[in-house]
Order: structure tokens, then C-alpha cells, then sequence
């Protein structure tokens, strides 16, 4: 980044809509989620 931001490498891929939301789907899944390993603390 800096001041080369302009000229970063990206991919465009345009897709249907029913392939984003499977994708997006899959994405919440592998991402969204706490992480294995972590807990949580209980608050009582």
C-alpha cells in the first residue's frame, strides 16, 4: 500500500448472482466464526 495503492495487484471476477451467494455463504462460515480453540469467559 502507500504510495503505490494505485498500482496494487487485483482480480476481478464477475459472477451470477446465485454463485455470490453461495460464495458469501461459504465465506460467513470459514470467517465469521470465533475461531477454534478460543472460549469465552461466562460473565456470571
Amino acid at each position: 500500500c502507500g504510495k503505490d495503492h494505485a498500482y496494487m495487484p487485483i482480480t476481478v471476477k464477475v459472477v451470477s448472482e446465485e454463485a455470490y451467494e453461495e460464495w458469501l455463504q461459504g465465506a460467513i462460515e470459514e470467517y465469521a466464526g470465533t475461531p477454534a480453540g478460543y472460549d469465552v469467559a461466562s460473565a456470571q
